[in-house]
């Protein structure tokens, strides 16, 4: 491979390298060249070549410009994050002031290195920032530099490493270690570990100072070349917010801390300026902070933080209750609770306290937490009332047969009472203080219950009345245990002690009856409690009989028809335990539920049963039976049918009808139609017809339906106009044709002559057969129209002209090149015949033309000259039968072959030469002014403010030909850069005002002479 500079007719070596001698072995039939001197703008040729005999193959070229190949232009990149960059044997050793690898020692030229002797080099050792490297072999070969700014007291890097050309550490791959200086490029010192690898590597720099910038120092091990590429993952940019406490509940606080080591701060919402704030959301929120960094790059973080809503609490109690009684606590909202109240604290949810007393009475207070640890407190009131004392005073001795009055009384409570004795039935009064006993004759304990009027509360006491004496009694009995109803029975009474002759009052439950004689006749029509009362003219004694009324059998009869003749009548009747039926001819039958087979007509009429029960009561009850006379069924149809036709069937004779045939045919209809009948339907129908009671018969008729003939249609299509069209059927037996244009036919193959486009299109076919069934086919005529191919283009061009033919008249086409377009273009180098072949369908047609390519002429406008200001030249041109010169600046005549310049800068022309053939060819040539271009002059500040002064920067010189120039911001982004000598910065970026600073430019350029020219500086914009 080698590298020339100069034009293709004369070329200049500039390197050559056929082999390179790379680290290690396996890279070294690699080319490695390394140019210096080159002038920007200008044009190099590489050309590369087969090496020992190989034809082909795959190859890369990788091209690079050392930029930071000393410390003195280390690149400074303001965040390191995502940077990437190689080893590159185009880097030289470079050891500033105290800077050697730890194996290394004196200053250049006469520097040593000897392995495995730690003579005191910073480069690979160790110390209290970290690791340094193993051995005592660590030595320079081809560092490049970075600076870059700490933002925090330590930076983490990440190094990614590939491509290696040796390409397996120890034996190859990169060294790394970052250094601070005293000041730029002096006094080293190492801040982080020393690392070496081909793969993969971690750097940790401590003890950084935040604002202060550290040197990276990249070397190939060995020699070797790498790329790499760098993540930052602390230390050069700023780590994101963190906060005190995430999530917060609502109503909270929490801290949001933003990074350290930044320059400013600015909080959104908000709009706070510190570096940490205190926020309250109501809810979730997200808080967006902008950074200012120490580089002055600015950096946005976000942090959301989540609010979660406080839980809903929900707290009652059973209250108010009496004292004695249970609280009862509820609860809700939350996953834990906890109760305050007086003298009282739980953490249940739905807690209680037994034994309730006034004390327990006030407010409590319940705090629920729910699953996120948020909080929310409710109360409730609790009222517990006193209870009100009874009394039911002092225990007294009565009469057998008399009565007591009872002295109760209640104190406590509110002082309104209600009072209520049991038991209340022997007592006149059982709801006052006071009440009055009924005639006693046995020792009984009452007890008084107090109830607080207000409250509910209550309290009980108990007195005992005794009595002394015999008593009187009275035995009630009757003459059987029952009767049924509306038959009698006798019941009396026998008394007993107490004083005679008795008086005697007889009631009844259910009340109706009433006697005062000892033994009455009574008629029960329910079941009956006699109560009578026997008094001896000072007590009442009372007893009852209970006399039972035997109901009637509820009697039912039914039937299961109306019937069909034929069928079994069956009769059914429940409500008793004996049964006997009676109905017409004479029937009777002893038997619950009988059955009369086979029903006849004669057999209608009312059936009567008598039903009895255990008591040997009885009733009767009667059902009707119905027996309906069978109806008389037709079935018929309009066949035979075609397929495709509608089968219609008939039938009649009853009331309702149903319908079953083939193909599990089923319809409720009289007369049903089936549409679109198909022969897989033929057959046997059969209708069932049914008549008043649901009596059916049954009928069946036969249909047939013909398959429809199988009709075919076919013709020769397509045709060409003028062809002669022949339709082909078959299949049937009669045919009629139809057609485009009105076209009909009764042949069974017509012949349509001569064949016109017009007669394109479908034709249907209706044959019927010998069943008279018809069915249709059809055919697609296709007549396409005869092409008439015709070629338009130019038939005379010049060599190396692009000729374009274009073929009309067809649908399709086929040139003699292969194209299947109808237009073609051909660079044409010798004169040819072009021929197409055209179609429309299976229709062809076919045009040609001849080309005649005319030869072009060499144009030559001379060699290229320089001559000083003032002077003239001739220009000599050739090659052609007319001239013209562009442009036709400081020149006698633009239209010769030799006419004369007096140029009053530098120039090219371009000479346009053409033939005999009006074939046309173009040459330039140089005519250079050597003139004195000065100096280059760059504006230290510049102040875009449309006053006619200072108003753009640039780089200006009357003889720059040749510029490349960039303009950066002091964070170092590029806000300009143009190509064009005469084009200037007008201060703007990005369509806005740049601000007000300081600003860094670098150029190269070639003035007019050839001359490279390079510079670079700072400047001021003013505003």
């Amino acid at each position: 491979m080698a590298l020339y500079s100069g034009t293709c007719s004369s070329l200049t070596q500039i390197a050559c390298s056929d082999d390179h001698n790379y680290p290690g072995s396996s890279n070294d039939m690699r080319p490695f060249m390394l140019a210096t001197g080159l002038t920007p703008g200008s044009i190099v040729f590489l050309r590369y070549w087969a090496f020992s005999g190989n034809t082909t193959g795959d190859f890369g070229l990788c091209v690079s410009t050392p930029t930071n190949d000393a410390c003195s232009n280390a690149l400074y990149i303001c965040d390191l994050n995502g940077y990437e960059g190689t080893t590159n044997a185009a880097y030289t050793i470079d050891r500033p002031s105290n800077m050697r690898a730890n194996a290394e020692m004196n200053d250049p030229p006469t520097y040593t290195y000897t392995s495995g002797t730690c003579q005191g080099g910073i480069f690979g050792l160790g110390g209290v920032w970290g690791t340094g490297a193993p051995n005592c072999d660590v030595a320079i070969n081809n560092n490049s530099w970075i600076r870059f700014t700490a933002s925090g007291d330590s930076a983490v890097l990440d190094v990614d490493i590939y491509d290696c050309y040796v390409g397996s550490y120890p034996s190859g791959g990169i060294q790394m270690q970052v250094f601070s200086a005293a000041t730029p490029c002096t006094t080293f010192a190492p801040v982080s570990d020393f690392k070496e690898g081909s793969s993969h590597l971690t750097i940790t720099a401590r003890g950084l100072t935040i604002g202060n910038d550290y040197y990276l120092m990249i070397d190939g091990f060995a020699g070797d070349i790498c790329g790499y590429s760098i993540s930052a993952s602390s230390g050069v940019l700023f780590p994101d917010i963190t906060a005190a406490n995430d999530p917060i509940c609502l109503g909270g606080s929490t801290t949001l801390y933003g990074p350290a080591g930044a320059s400013a701060y600015h909080w959104y919402p908000g709009n706070q300026t510190t570096q940490n704030i205190v926020v309250t959301p109501s809810t979730t929120m997200t808080y967006s902070l902008e950074v200012t960094g120490v580089c002055g790059h600015r950096q946005y973080l976000d942090y959301t933080l989540d609010v979660n809503q406080l839980p809903t609490a929900t707290a009652s109690s059973n209250t108010p209750v009496c004292a004695g009684d249970a609280i009862s606590f509820t609860g809700s909202g939350g996953t834990s609770y906890s109760w305050s109240g007086p003298s009282f604290s739980s953490t249940a949810n739905n807690p209680s306290i037994a034994g309730a007393t006034t004390a327990n009475s006030g407010t409590y207070s319940l705090t629920v937490t729910d699953a996120n640890g948020c909080s929310n407190t409710t109360t409730t009131s609790v009222v517990v009332n006193s209870n009100p004392t009874a009394d039911a005073g002092n225990d007294t001795t009565i009469a057998n047969g008399t009565s007591a009055t009872l002295a109760g009384s209640a104190t406590g409570g509110t002082g309104s009472y209600n009072y209520s004795w049991t038991p209340s039935g022997l007592l006149i009064s059982s709801n006052i203080a006071n009440p009055q006993t009924v005639n006693l004759t046995t020792s009984t304990v009452f007890t008084l219950t107090v109830t607080d009027a207000s409250t509910g509360c209550s309290s009980t006491s108990h007195v005992t009345v005794i009595i002394s004496g015999g008593p009187l009694t009275a035995d009630a009995s009757a003459l059987g245990a029952g009767a049924c109803v509306g038959d009698s029975i006798a019941i009396g009474v026998l008394a007993s002690g107490g004083l005679s002759p008795y008086t005697y009052s007889w009631t009844s439950n259910p009340a109706g009856f009433t006697s005062n004689a000892m033994n009455p006749i009574v008629y029960p029509t329910v079941n009956t409690t006699y109560i009578v009362s026997v008094w001896d003219g000072f007590n009442t004694v009372i007893d009852s009989v209970a006399v039972a009324a035997y109901s009637l059998p509820v009697a039912t009869a039914s039937n299961t028809g109306p019937y069909c003749p034929g069928e079994t009548i069956q009769l059914n009747s429940s409500g008793g335990t004996g049964y006997l039926w009676a109905g017409p001819n004479s029937y009777g039958t002893a038997t619950e539920d009988p059955s009369i087979s086979p029903a006849l007509v004669g057999n209608s009429g009312n059936y009567t049963v008598t039903v009895s029960n255990g008591n040997g009561c009885s009733s009767t009850a009667t059902t009707t039976v119905t027996v309906n006379p069978l109806p008389s069924a037709t079935a018929s149809n309009g066949g035979p049918y075609c397929e495709g036709d509608n089968i219609q069937l008939s039938s009649g004779g009853g009331l309702s009808y149903s319908w079953e045939g083939p193909a599990s045919y089923a319809n409720p209809t009289q007369n049903p139609s089936i549409s679109n009948a198909t022969p897989a339907i033929a057959g046997n129908y059969s209708v069932t017809v049914t008549g008043a009671g649901g009596c059916t018969s049954y009928a069946t008729t036969s249909v047939v339906v013909n398959e429809l003939p199988t009709i075919t249609a076919s013709s020769n299509s397509p045709y060409c106009v003028g062809d002669s069209i022949v339709l082909l059927a078959g299949g049937g037996s009669d045919y009629v044709w139809s057609g485009p244009g009105s076209f009909s036919s009764n042949s069974q193959s017509p012949i349509i002559a001569p064949a016109l486009i017009a007669q394109s299109g479908t034709y249907y076919v209706t044959a019927t057969d010998v069943n008279g069934c018809s069915n249709t086919a059809q055919t697609t005529i296709i007549v396409n129209a005869s092409p008439n191919v015709y070629i338009s283009g130019a038939d005379t061009i010049c060599e190396g002209e692009t000729i374009t033919l274009t073929a009309t008249g067809a649908s399709n086409y086929e040139w003699n090149t292969g194209s299947l377009s109808s237009t073609i273009s051909a660079t044409a180098i010798s004169s040819a015949t072009y021929i197409v072949t055209g179609s429309i369908g299976s229709c062809t047609d076919i045009d040609s033309i001849s080309v005649v390519v005319n030869p072009s002429p060499v144009a030559d406008a001379g060699p290229d000259t320089t001559i000083s200001p003032g002077d003239a030249i001739q220009l000599n041109g050739s090659g052609g039968l007319s001239y013209l010169w562009i442009p036709s600046d400081y020149l006698s005549d633009a239209n010769i072959s030799n006419p004369i310049c007096t140029p009053e800068y530098s120039i090219t022309y371009i000479l346009l030469v053409t033939n005999e053939f009006g074939c046309t060819s173009t040459d330039t040539v140089l005519v250079r002014l050597d003139i004195e271009c000065g100096s280059i002059y760059v504006p230290n500040a510049f102040s875009p403010n449309n006053d006619g002064k200072n108003d753009v920067f640039g780089v200006f010189n009357r003889c720059l030909t040749v510029i490349d120039l960039k303009v950066f911001n002091q964070w170092g982004n590029l806000v300009f850069e143009t190509t064009d000598p005469t084009t200037r910065w007008d201060g703007t970026f990005s369509g806005h005002d740049a601000e007000s600073g300081i600003y860094s430019f670098y150029y190269k350029g070639t003035l007019s002479d050839e001359t490279p020219v390079e510079g670079k500086g700072n400047f001021v914009l003013i505003r």
